[in-house]
């Protein structure tokens, strides 16, 4: 790949073969320019590029180069996309902004998503019960667990379904009790420490607060 050219005007409309150059859109990103004759043609993938062979020199018209990678597409983001969930389940937002980020057309990624749906590889409900299971495992109360259904793109309904069947509102105060360890129960500053890490982690300032004031009436009844 060389460096990006100069020019970066429409794109030509010149029927003849011309010269192609292949740029990184950014240094460590998965999305490449396309130039023809120096002239800005379109952006695609890393994997595109590589389903396609393409290197610097090779001989397209705009239309060419447009038919090829518009067939390419839609099997370099299905590939890409099975290798994104042979990590871990994603959910549909996840997904889409991943194939995005990657330098896919819209066009293909909802091609791509379609496709995931239809083979069921892509299941916000399935995703939603899995995060819950994991985060809550983890220590983490309902309110941090909602907040990360939320910035994975989960719609509010299949959260609360999810929360509700997962993790109820209801057993909040016994995970909480998990995560106390001792602490001095007469230090007002102890006491508060151990109710910031129980907020940190998710829990309700009034079921932390209510937990740990519990463990030190029972040490203090212990004594």
């Amino acid at each position: 790949m060389r460096s990006k050219p100069t020019t970066t005007s429409c794109h030509p409309v010149s029927a003849k073969p011309a010269t192609l150059t292949i740029t990184r859109a950014s240094p460590r990103g998965r999305t490449v320019e396309l130039y023809l004759d120096d002239e800005f043609a379109r952006t695609t993938s890393m994997g595109v590029v590589r389903d396609l062979s393409l290197t610097d020199g090779d001989q397209f018209t705009l239309a060419g180069l447009n038919g090829a990678i518009d067939e390419s597409e839609l099997r370099a983001a299905l590939d890409r996309a099975f290798r994104i969930l042979g990590y871990h389940e994603r959910s549909v937002s996840q997904m889409r902004k991943a194939l995005r980020d990657d330098g896919y057309a819209q066009g293909s990624i909802e091609r791509t998503i379609a496709r995931l749906l239809e083979l069921e590889l892509l299941d916000d409900t399935r995703f939603a019960s899995a995060y819950v299971r994991t985060k809550s495992c983890a220590g983490w109360g309902r309110r941090r667990v909602s907040q990360g259904l939320s910035h994975a793109g989960v719609s509010d309904e299949i959260a609360d379904a999810a929360l509700d069947a997962e993790s109820p509102a209801e057993g909040q105060r016994d995970r909480a009790r998990l995560l106390v360890r001792s602490f001095d129960s007469a230090d007002p500053k102890a006491r508060d420490r151990a109710i910031r890490r129980l907020v940190t982690r998710g829990f309700t300032w009034d079921d932390a607060r209510a937990v740990v004031l519990e463990s030190g009436s029972t040490d203090a009844d212990d004594q």
